[in-house]
């Protein structure tokens, strides 16, 4: 069966109401908590690495998280995708393939314990569906990239752009090396380098350092680098980010203002930054508030700083949910004043049309585009 028809048929479930996902709201934790200690004690615990004993628990509880966003969005098209990048990330970090015919029904009998049956009774079709199609869910994995690995960059047609473009990449690659080299200070004087000799910032953050951590994102699904070794390369890029940020002030400013985050338990702020930086080079006063926002914090500075676009990032499927109840949070922010709202991040790159879902007014896939969507949306 090919992922269209996993997808179609997904589709013919009925959809849950709003019940089921609310029946899970605060237990994702506590429900993780059962699902690693069953496991520990089932047969397919011996089978499982050592090394990837964190990774069940964090996983674990996301399992929950992924269950409670798709009942709130009822998104096949996500689901079918994630589980590809699921099934193919935990394979590579030492789960058995049969680690999910435990895992699901586990996950099932706890959801029966410990929900009331009017709302166990929304998710158990959707278990049935993953335990049915178990097999073809797992040939899929197997035989297809994700979504996510093949994430690149637009690419450029004429042949001077072309040879621009081959350079672009193989100084990413070059960064790239240097940092899985451990050698931060040399991929940081790198770039430093090119920009000094006339290399645009905007083709440093789309065509070098993007391609870079996407590859290096990559690595560490297929368990070819540690995950300190990605957080040490993201690091890396973070701190090259604020040595190249004085760059952008130099643009002359203009009156219209950018407030950009990344939400609740969102961690994947690199993105973000950039988008920031974006709207720096294009003359907008900005600010950026980084990873884990609370979304208190985001309205009390949407009210004071009145912004014309605020830009909301959820990489993790899960926090698509969120950006809706804080969309709609902030179109009521003020009866006289609402800013326009702009949402990204890989799981909205994965399926566009959940930003109409979500509410949100605009869409853009990297950050050059973000400030072309917004500029249009406010004139």
């Amino acid at each position: 069966m090919s992922q269209k028809q996993l997808i179609k048929s997904l589709e013919q479930l009925p959809a849950p109401d709003s019940n089921a996902a609310k029946a899970l709201q605060g237990k994702c934790d506590f429900l993780a908590h059962n699902l690693i200690s069953e496991i520990h004690n089932s047969q397919i615990a011996k089978h499982i690495a050592q090394q990837s004993s964190v990774m069940l628990e964090i996983n674990s509880t996301r399992h929950f998280q992924y269950m409670k966003s798709f009942l709130e969005l009822f998104d096949p098209s996500s689901f079918v995708e994630i589980f590809n990048w699921i099934f193919r990330t935990y394979t590579q970090h030492g789960f058995p393939l049969e680690y999910w015919q435990t895992m699901l029904p586990q996950s099932r009998f706890i959801l029966r314990n410990e929900l009331p049956l009017k709302d166990f009774r929304q998710i158990d079709p959707i278990y049935d569906w993953l335990m049915e199609h178990h097999d073809m869910l797992i040939d899929l994995s197997l035989n297809n990239k994700s979504f996510f690995e093949n994430t690149t960059c637009s690419s450029l047609k004429d042949e001077a752009a072309e040879q621009q473009q081959r350079d672009l990449h193989q100084l990413s690659k070059r960064y790239t090396e240097r940092l899985l080299e451990g050698n931060r200070a040399e991929a940081i004087t790198l770039i430093q380098r090119e920009v000094d000799t006339g290399l645009k910032l905007e083709d440093v953050y789309l065509k070098v350092l993007q391609p870079a951590m996407y590859d290096i994102g990559v690595m560490w699904q297929e368990n070819r680098i540690s995950v300190a070794t990605e957080h040490y390369s993201t690091a890396a890029t973070q701190m090259l980010l604020t040595k190249l940020f004085p760059l952008c002030l130099e643009s002359e400013k203009k009156k219209r203002k950018m407030v950009g985050c990344c939400l609740g338990s969102e961690l994947h702020e690199l993105g973000m930054r950039m988008v920031s930086d974006f709207f720096e080079f294009a003359g907008w006063q900005t600010r950026f508030l980084g990873a884990i926002t609370p979304s208190e914090s985001l309205l009390a500075t949407i009210k004071k700083e009145k912004p014309d676009v605020v830009c909301l990032s959820a990489s993790m499927y899960f926090g698509v949910p969120q950006t809706k109840e804080i969309i709609k949070a902030i179109k009521s922010v003020s009866k006289d004043y609402a800013p326009k709202v702009l949402v990204g991040g890989l799981s909205f790159n994965l399926n566009p049309n959940l930003s109409e879902a979500v509410g949100a007014d605009g869409f853009s896939y990297n950050a050059k585009e973000a400030v072309a969507v917004a500029e249009k949306l406010c004139s």
